[in-house]
């Protein structure tokens, strides 16, 4: 046990470790990218900035080598026109270089979206374990941290507003609790002009791009992190939004991307179906209580009826006359013990007590016995102890020995 919680608290540091260097190898190949178009542009000379891009995605940068592969196909076919051997020699290894790079940052866009399939599927697997909502909640923004999404925050949503619910901020925990702070002190409406709103409304995760400067961005959480682009989806339970889950800085590429958006999406489905079964696992829970609670409480109601008996139900003498000494009456099947005190010494029983008397007889046990009778265990014990009280008895097979005797003095 104790080294399954060694083991668990460690592996978010080795998920982080590798996180950091997967996104030093991803951007030492996008400056490769980088300085490869830019080189392009001294080659074509063309005044076009290859290398300026809007941002480091792979798909910008795929993108972008496209672009500069077809400038310098239309190059090659120019200049092989005019005879010149140096250009064209340039053109051809620049050429080469920008396929095989290209190729290459492909591989590595399809190996991410690999990961992040393998990924989701370890969410799914992790967040099966809470077994209530809340516990639920607070785990998914860390679980999210290991999908590669830096910041995490997930909100809940009543009434048309969505406040702070639990974040997760790797390698910055203050700032996690600041955006809880800031999320309950300002909470987004759903009302108004923000992008949730169209998000809740076509209930489809979005990818958001200049968020910095975008007035329909929650401000105050704008301003705490700095945020350049995030990406949100909302969580479905029973056809209704019940929280928001948003994220930014994927910790390979720095910002977020269509892929960062798929995968939120996924998540926040995940967690939506979670939920739902969480809920649902709760209400059979309830409903075990609530069947036990009926079950103490009408076990007690026939105890209660039971521990009268002694009270309010006749003698068991009381219930037929004694018959005479010459024409003595005796019941085949059932034998009942004479109670009469003065005729045969016997102590008087309850009908009940005589019931258990009989089951004990047939050797079945406090439990079997009170299958049979339809009472609690503990009421077939406080029968047996006045059975055996009554008939000067000091165990059950005592009791019974006596029981056999009276039933031959009948």
């Amino acid at each position: 046990m104790v080294q399954n919680r060694w083991e668990e608290a460690r592996e978010p540091v080795s998920d982080r470790q590798a996180a950091f260097a997967a996104a030093a190898r991803t951007e030492l190949e996008v400056e490769r990218v980088l300085n490869l178009l830019s080189t392009v542009e001294r080659v074509l000379d063309d005044s076009v900035s290859y290398s300026k891009v809007s941002d480091r995605t792979p798909a910008t940068l795929d993108g972008a080598m496209g672009a500069a592969q077809h400038a310098l196909a239309h190059g090659w076919s120019r200049w092989t026109s005019g005879h010149r051997d140096t250009d064209t020699a340039r053109i051809a290894a620049v050429l080469l270089q920008l396929g095989v790079l290209r190729s290459s940052v492909r591989n590595t866009a399809s190996a991410q979206r690999d990961h992040r399939v393998f990924g989701i599927s370890a969410f799914l697997h992790n967040i099966r374990a809470c077994s209530t909502v809340a516990e639920l909640l607070d785990r998914v923004p860390a679980e999210v941290n290991r999908l590669g999404l830096g910041r995490v925050l997930v909100s809940r949503v009543e009434e048309g507003r969505w406040t702070a619910r639990t974040a997760a901020v790797i390698g910055a925990p203050d700032l996690a609790q600041d955006m809880i702070r800031v999320g309950n002190e300002h909470p987004g409406t759903l009302a108004g002009a923000m992008v949730e709103t169209e998000m809740v409304r076509r209930r489809t995760p979005i990818l958001v791009h200049e968020a910095k400067d975008n007035p329909r961005v929650h401000p105050q959480l704008r301003s705490l992190i700095d945020c350049h682009a995030y990406v949100s989806a909302p969580v479905m339970v029973s056809g209704k939004v019940v929280s928001l889950v948003h994220a930014d800085q994927n910790v390979e590429t720095g910002t977020v991307d269509e892929a960062d958006r798929d995968v939120i999406g996924a998540v926040a489905e995940g967690l939506g179906f979670a939920i739902e079964r969480t809920l649902f696992q709760e209400r059979l829970r309830g409903l075990r209580r609530q069947l036990d609670q009926h079950h103490r409480s009408v076990n007690e109601l026939i105890d209660s009826f039971v521990d009268s008996d002694a009270e309010m139900s006749p003698r068991f003498d009381e219930l037929a006359p004694v018959p005479a000494a010459e024409e003595p009456v005796q019941d085949v099947l059932h034998p009942e013990p004479r109670t009469d005190q003065n005729a045969y010494g016997a102590p008087s029983l309850t009908r009940r007590e005589v019931e258990v008397l009989r089951h004990m007889a047939l050797g079945e046990t406090n439990a079997q016995i009170a299958s049979r009778l339809f009472v609690s265990e503990g009421t077939v014990k406080t029968h047996a102890k006045h059975i055996l009280r009554k008939l000067g008895a000091a165990n059950r097979a005592e009791a019974v020995s006596r029981y056999y005797r009276l039933m031959r003095k009948a």
